[in-house]
């Protein structure tokens, strides 16, 4: 009887471990890719703002 309460003691805190890992890997993707997009944001507006000073008649 003690080993089947171990058992499923160890069960339960190796699911809990995983299901921990799946969200913090979910939340690193997450913020990967919240970055990814300002920096192609902050390279558009870079681009544009360039692009502005070349074709001014200045």
């Amino acid at each position: 009887m003690v080993l089947w309460g171990a058992y499923s003691l160890i069960l339960i805190n190796g699911g809990l471990l995983l299901f921990g890992q799946a969200v913090r890997f979910r939340a690193q993707l997450d913020y990967r890719r919240f970055v990814r997009r300002e920096l192609k944001k902050r390279d558009r507006e870079l681009t544009r703002i360039l692009q502005k000073r070349k074709t001014s008649p200045n």
